[in-house]
């Protein structure tokens, strides 16, 4: 599966791609059980908007007026590499050598819920077993979530906090369908590189393609792609060929994941 050309996200319509969402004339309104991954959702989708549109301001601004053809989309995508997105590596990072990944459960991706006795814990749900399955569409969406969203300590007393730094709020512009919402907070190649005044040895790669080498990393050194989707854990997905439903979507699903982290 890739991000970037298959039926993932989930709508009021059933599951769609995001080329479906952009180009089409139809809205296609999200349907997520839990608030906080229909936001996470929202920004997963307008960063994957933006890492495969690359518009200047105007060409954002015609996007905006006139939407996105998908002669337009097939020819972005075909420029934007594509591998960088596909379902077995996006936002997933191999272990330091000699590490163990641990088991995780659902909870700790969707609001950063404790499942012990933790002072620290915190989630917007009454009961963590509201969600224990999630099928492979949606782990993207809660993978996303966690790197972005999840303060550090509500994750767990080792918790890491991402590049947006703890509790970060986040503001979305909202448009009249959920295609102009996405297209309303991209972020356009021209004004990023006037604001962000990168070095000339920015990485431009996600760090599942070129992976931190330790030393202390300075925002003039991270490129938009890079930033975008930025890692605060080490995690992979076990895939398990066990048919559910999953709790976040409620779609039906021939297989379902356990996910593994390393704080």
């Amino acid at each position: 599966m890739n991000l970037l050309k298959d039926d993932f996200i989930s709508t009021t319509r059933g599951k769609v791609s995001l080329k479906t969402i952009l180009t089409s004339d139809e809205d296609y309104p999200l349907q997520y059980y839990f608030d906080e991954i229909q936001l996470a959702m929202l920004q997963l989708l307008s960063s994957l908007t933006t890492a495969l549109l690359r518009p200047t301001v105007k060409e954002l601004q015609d996007y905006l007026k006139n939407g996105v053809t998908e002669a337009q989309y097939d020819e972005a995508l075909a420029t934007c590499n594509p591998e960088w997105f596909e379902a077995d590596c996006f936002m997933q990072s191999r272990p330091p050598k000699g590490a163990k990944f641990l088991d995780a459960p659902i909870t700790k991706l969707v609001s950063g819920i404790e499942c012990g006795g933790s002072p620290n814990a915190s989630g917007l749900f009454s009961d963590i077993k509201q969600v224990e399955t999630v099928c492979t569409d949606c782990i993207h969406g809660l993978n996303y979530n966690l790197h972005m969203n999840i303060k550090g300590e509500c994750f767990s007393n080792t918790g890491a906090t991402g590049i947006r730094g703890g509790g970060a709020i986040s503001t979305l512009i909202s448009g009249k369908n959920t295609k102009q919402t996405l297209l309303s907070n991209v972020v356009a190649t021209d004004y990023f590189a006037e604001y962000a005044k990168l070095d000339d040895g920015a990485e431009a790669s996600p760090m599942w393609v070129k992976p931190l080498t330790g030393k202390i990393y300075q925002a003039p050194l991270i490129g938009l792609v890079r930033g975008l989707f930025a890692l605060a854990y080490h995690i992979g997905f076990q895939i398990e060929d066990t048919a559910c439903t999953c709790d976040v979507c409620g779609h039906p699903s021939i297989q379902s994941v356990k996910p593994k982290f390393i704080t």
